[in-house]
């Protein structure tokens, strides 16, 4: 899943305001994040496979280190602690991080073939609804769309302007993800993490500026 990730930010934004919506996009993509680095150094390792679902080419076939669950819970248990200490954020604050971080594995569950585990062994799991494309998209932009609704419910009187820029943001990600769908296979894993790499960074950089326009306006 891409910006269906994106939807645990919103909700956690709604409930902590505290955390920088831009921290909160990295939270939910960290797990890729990690994964992508992990491609670059051979850590882990991903096939390019022409047509492998009907949602994208990637044969995820090593991965234990990210896309298990106890890695998941592992690097969110970290990233907690590291915005705990660093930013001297609250508890509250850092039980929200590390739930933005985990979430990643319970919502790539819906979506991805068996290759998720649980500690990294034999046995893979996955719903695999990246191989019916309609439901995999509408499920992706939907629950982004549930996210950024409940923020918005969050939010104290914002203005009409403010509720058309948040709009704008989310049928923009939405747009974004229906590209992603039609993208020509990478011509291999290093400029696969690469491209996903890039995105993760402009889409929190774009988050970044989106909250402090709503900071200058007040």
């Amino acid at each position: 899943m891409f910006v269906g990730h994106y939807s645990v930010s919103f909700v956690a934004k709604s409930v902590e305001k505290s955390i920088p919506l831009w921290v909160l996009f990295v939270a939910a993509q960290l797990i890729d994040i990690i994964w992508a680095s992990f491609i670059f150094s051979g850590v882990e390792r991903v096939r390019i496979v022409p047509h492998f679902t009907a949602s994208n080419h990637l044969d995820l076939y090593y991965m234990p280190y990210t896309h298990s669950l106890l890695g998941a819970c592992v690097w969110a248990i970290l990233a907690g602690i590291v915005f705990k200490f660093f930013a001297r954020s609250s508890g509250k604050a850092a039980v929200w991080m590390a739930l933005t971080v985990v979430s990643h594995w319970f919502i790539d569950l819906l979506v991805h073939k068996p290759d998720l585990t649980l500690w990294g062994g034999e046995q893979k799991m996955g719903f695999a609804l990246w191989d019916n494309m309609p439901v995999a998209l509408t499920l992706e932009c939907l629950i982004l769309l549930i996210g950024i609704w409940l923020y918005v419910r969050s939010l104290e009187a914002p203005s009409t302007q403010r509720k058309i820029w948040i709009l704008i943001f989310g049928l923009g990600m939405c747009g974004l993800q229906i590209y992603s769908l039609y993208m020509p296979p990478a011509p291999n894993d290093k400029a696969m993490a690469a491209t996903a790499l890039a995105s993760y960074i402009i889409l929190a950089v774009v988050a970044f500026l989106f909250d402090r326009k709503k900071t200058r306006r007040g």
